[in-house]
């Protein structure tokens, strides 16, 4: 790596590490810390972003230049750290199969909505936290979610990619068993069949990267088998990384138009 990069990356480092000490705050519920940032906005929505996995495996906010001061909804970006595990995230569930760390972030977005008052609630992420924003988004539940390429069966992912973490979200603890795979494979799928107030979804994937056969055709079948309003973008991209060079524009195009709908309403 050269100096210039060098300076460059412990520059970035200061700034966030910076940005957090001035805007991070914790929530505290069940025993788990939740850390979050706040930027509070003058419209009546609330927008939820939930990150992806890092690639320095420490959990961050994602989206945050993205949308900081470019729009006027309020905005809360959680970070998944109240559980360590070394794939640097743990889907926001919790710990060995508890509902506590589920039910932790829920009560920080249901506290942040009555603080500011929002009446519309809005998920957004990709890949991991596009899992996220739609399990939350189902919960809460929300009026929208925009996601990118997420994943459905979060057992079945993690034992693939992030096998070192797996035994730290099973329900046993300990050695993996199939069950604790389906346990973890059926969180997504139940919340979106258990739904009663189904949030509207935009999804954005390519059909040519590996989670579209493993997890976004069955979501969608699912999706649209639960009556849910679905609206699909698609790109051509083979690598799951690349995601977020194609989520960026879909969310700065996608956010506006959800927030407009009630600002003029037909």
């Amino acid at each position: 790596m050269s100096l210039m990069n060098k300076l460059k990356k412990l520059g970035k480092q200061a700034y966030w590490k910076g940005f957090d000490l001035v805007h991070q705050r914790t929530h505290r519920h069940a025993g788990y810390r939740v850390h979050y940032v706040l930027h509070r906005g003058s419209s009546d929505a609330l927008v939820v972003v939930f990150s992806a996995f890092s690639a320095g495996l420490k959990p961050t906010y994602n989206y945050v230049r993205t949308l900081w001061g470019r729009t006027d909804a309020h905005l809360l970006f959680i970070r998944d750290d109240f559980v360590n595990l070394p794939s640097g995230g743990a889907y926001y569930i919790g710990r060995k199969g508890d509902s506590h760390g589920r039910q932790a972030v829920l009560s920080l977005i249901r506290r942040i909505r009555e603080q500011t008052g929002a009446k519309r609630v809005i998920g957004v992420g990709s890949s991991k936290g596009g899992t996220a924003a739609l399990l939350f988004g189902c919960m809460l539940p929300m009026d929208a979610v925009i996601i990118g390429a997420p994943q459905y069966y979060i057992g079945s992912y993690m034992k693939e990619h992030k096998p070192d973490s797996l035994a730290l979200l099973a329900t046993s603890g300990g050695s993996v068993l199939a069950e604790d795979i389906a346990w973890l494979d059926a969180l997504v799928p139940r919340a979106v069949g258990e739904c009663t107030a189904p949030p509207v979804v935009h999804i954005h994937y390519s059909d040519r990267e590996h989670t579209y056969p493993e997890h976004i055709a069955d979501m969608l079948r699912d999706l649209k088998a639960s009556g849910y309003e679905v609206h699909g973008d698609t790109a051509d991209y083979e690598k799951h990384t690349d995601v977020y060079l194609y989520y960026v524009p879909y969310l700065e195009k996608t956010l506006p138009a959800i927030l407009n709908e009630r600002s003029n309403p037909t």
